[in-house]
């Protein structure tokens, strides 16, 4: 009997389903869908890890940062869960079938629960088995893919073909309740392929053969020959370290410059308190398998040695640690900007999830060769600035000119610049009247405007970006007058915050203020490709392809030594309005069997100071 016969013999055992898993298996939803013809069976094999496996495990030095010059420290291995159960929890696993062309077949869905690794498994997390059964196939349409997907999207559905299917894109949760995986992309080495395990027409699906599918079901215990399925989280993740979250850091303040007793500048003793963090400048869906195309012919789309010294293809661990995420190649990306808010409320001791986000090195390169950090994801930490160690006196200050004001004090200081330059500040309140004892002839004074009638609002869009403008609750109905030749005529409102407007117009110094202390600092995140421009005085050098960015299951661990400067101000700290747009980092700173195999998260390391 040939082996096709042996295949389609064991249609009378459908009735044994029910004892293999608890899911029924779902109809096709598209392709060859044959309402006759065999049933087939394979084995599912589905990993993940348990909290009880504990923390990252300890970095150290790989294989990727002694032969390929990878950011020292970078590459921190594998490390399971953070004590986080929604990193774990499968919901359901969805298998969609493919012939030898990549068009679509069928598709089967079923889970059985599973348990965690003995721990020495530095790559995989959690495995289960289970039994997937396909419906109605003949022989001409025998799958020969299998593209993966465990906690599927709601509403998703294979496409025509498996190419198709990868290439989709979907909002999706980033570990709310749970996490999307698929089928981890990789280039398989060739002992892969001989294995039929993967193959390198399609490096994000399984390659099945006619010896994959049993012609009836069997007890998870009697599975030896499973169809290895490696499947990894859409999700990145972002941790912060800090020993330390109030520091001392001293600063240039300006003093009141109608106090003559005043030294006008005296250096200040100020707290800072990182509040929370979040990352901003992320993509707002994902492919559902990561996209490495075009990474094989690296010369024809990148150049020699764009990425050819870099080891991003891990194909011992069945993995890449580079890919395109949905705007790759884009050269303004329309990537999410988080509001301030996001960032303060996020704790700092829970990880930040987000969605897979890189690009090309022409897009994230400035002519100087410095990051563009609007192109990269970065993260974002909010702070609270406070007169006490004990964070109990946040303060109102003005950055202007690289000196800092309490916002009262920048007022006072502003008025006087526009008073002393050529325009002056041509704008009084009338005080009453007077009697000239000389001439008997009545007086109207007139004062110029208190400090009290201005005061500071946003500018613009930017984050913190304030200007001078009048205080119409302190002006309330009170009149004001300009002064022309010898008279003084009425004058508006809006004519005073023209004239005010004038101190921070396009060309002079931004001013930007942080309300009841609140701050925060950018970091673009670095990830595994070395950066042989890296110095001391410019940290922040990009020159090669991965540098920056984030990958899908990498875990980013970021960790701040020392808090050097105050952050960027915030004007209105509770506005969700309050978009954070990153600038230029600053120096300083900053039936088949198949076996499931969920990728232990990736770590990325990265220290800064703020």
């Amino acid at each position: 009997m040939n082996k096709f016969a042996k295949l389609f013999a064991g249609m009378a055992v459908i009735s044994l389903v029910a004892s293999c898993s608890s899911d029924e298996p779902m109809g096709t939803t598209g392709g060859n869908d044959n309402a006759e013809g065999s049933t087939l069976y394979l084995a599912v094999n589905i990993q993940d890890a348990t909290s009880s496996m504990g923390l990252a495990s300890a970095p150290s030095k790989g294989r990727a940062e002694e032969e390929d010059g990878d950011r020292p420290g970078a590459d921190g291995g594998y490390g399971n869960l953070n004590d986080a159960d929604t990193e774990h929890k499968v919901n359901s696993a969805r298998f969609f079938f493919f012939d030898e062309k990549g068009v679509f077949v069928t598709e089967a869905n079923v889970w059985s629960d599973g348990a965690p690794t003995d721990g020495n498994v530095n790559n995989v997390e959690f495995k289960s088995t289970a039994m997937v059964v396909l419906k109605g196939l003949k022989e001409k349409s025998l799958p020969k893919y299998m593209f993966t997907i465990v906690n599927c999207p709601a509403g998703f559905h294979a496409a025509a073909t498996l190419e198709e299917t990868a290439r989709q894109t979907a909002a999706i949760n980033n570990g709310q309740d749970y996490f999307v995986m698929s089928t981890s992309s990789f280039n398989p080495n060739s002992g892969q392929v001989e294995a039929q395990t993967y193959n390198s027409k399609y490096p994000y699906a399984n390659y099945v053969t006619e010896n994959s599918f049993y012609t009836e079901p069997k007890k998870i215990a009697e599975i030896t020959d499973p169809v290895i399925v490696y499947v990894e989280r859409l999700a990145t993740k972002t941790t912060f370290e800090m020993a330390n979250k109030t520091q001392s850091v001293t600063v240039t303040v300006a003093g009141d410059p109608n106090n003559e007793n005043n030294d006008n500048i005296a250096k200040t003793t100020l707290y800072v308190t990182i509040d929370g963090f979040a990352v901003t400048n992320v993509e707002t869906k994902s492919y559902i398998a990561k996209n490495i195309d075009g990474f094989n012919g690296l010369e024809s789309v990148f150049g020699a040695d764009a990425l050819g010294k870099w080891s991003w293809n891990k194909a011992g661990d069945f993995r890449s640690t580079w890919g395109m995420s949905t705007t790759y190649g884009q050269a303004a990306p329309a990537l999410k900007h988080i509001a301030f808010p996001e960032a303060a409320k996020h704790d700092v001791a829970a990880p930040y999830y987000s969605y897979e986000t890189t690009n090309t090195l022409a897009n994230v390169d400035t002519e100087t060769h410095r990051v563009k950090d609007a192109n990269v994801p970065c993260v974002i930490f909010s702070a609270t600035v406070t007169s006490d160690k004990d964070g109990k006196n946040p303060v109102n200050l003005v950055e202007y000119n690289g000196v800092y004001f309490l916002e009262g004090t920048f007022v006072e200081y502003g008025l006087n610049r526009l008073k002393g330059d050529s325009k002056g500040l041509n704008f009084y309140t009338y005080v009453g009247t007077s009697t000239d004892p000389s001439t008997d002839n009545d007086i109207k004074n007139y004062k110029g405007i208190p400090a009290k009638f201005v005061t500071i609002h946003k500018k613009g869009t930017s984050a913190g970006v304030v200007e001078l403008c009048a205080n119409r609750d302190s002006i309330a109905d009170t009149k004001l007058y300009a002064k022309n030749g010898d008279k003084f005529e009425p004058t508006t409102i809006e004519a005073l915050n023209t004239r005010l407007a004038e101190f921070t117009a396009e060309g002079s110094a931004q001013a930007i203020a942080a309300r009841t202390g609140k701050t925060y600092y950018t970091v673009p995140v670095k990830h595994l490709r070395a950066n042989t421009a890296l110095t001391a005085d410019k940290p922040y050098q990009v020159n090669a392809e991965g540098q920056y960015g984030m990958v899908r299951n990498h875990w980013y661990q970021i960790s701040v030594d020392k808090i050097m400067k105050l952050g960027h101000g915030v004007y209105d700290p509770d506005d969700d309005n309050e978009i954070i747009e990153p600038e230029d980092p600053e120096d300083d700173t900053y039936g088949l069997g198949a076996e499931i195999n969920i990728l232990s998260w990736k770590i990325v390391k990265q220290n800064v100071n703020l």
